[in-house]
């Protein structure tokens, strides 16, 4: 991640950096729970398509909360993925595609976890929070 900052870089390339960092540790917790829960393989890859999706925007809301955030909510300065040449989503594709490239991804996530069988009320409630978080 470092070592892509000041760099070219495009969406497919960003995306295949942040499926490696966040989405995979969303991947290996959901699909951990899914296994451990004896789930067959169709409810599984429903669920991978979940955590791609919750993986994904986690890190797109990273981004924007750098740009747009409230310094004293996030607990850290704001616009230091900009300061750096961090090549982010709002700088490649800028606030509003950002904005609603989260709430595709939020739409693609919840119809993936009803088809999964999940009806984890907490787990639609920490998604929704994972995908509209302000801090």
């Amino acid at each position: 991640d470092i070592q892509n900052e000041h760099v070219e870089m495009d969406l497919a390339t960003l995306d295949r950096i942040n499926a490696r960092k966040t989405g995979a540790l969303f991947k290996a917790a959901v699909i951990a729970g899914g296994q451990y829960l004896q789930m067959d393989e169709k409810k599984l890859a429903q669920l991978e398509i979940y955590a791609e999706c919750t993986g994904k925007a986690y890190q797109i809301v990273d981004d924007l909360l750098d740009v747009e955030g409230d310094r004293e909510k996030i607990g850290k300065n704001i616009g230091h993925d900009a300061q750096t040449g961090k090549k982010t989503y709002p700088a490649l594709c800028g606030l509003d595609q950002s904005r609603n490239k989260v709430a595709e991804l939020y739409e693609q996530a919840m119809a993936a976890l009803e088809e999964s069988g999940c009806q984890s009320p907490f787990l639609k409630e920490l998604t929704h929070f994972l995908f509209y978080r302000d801090y």
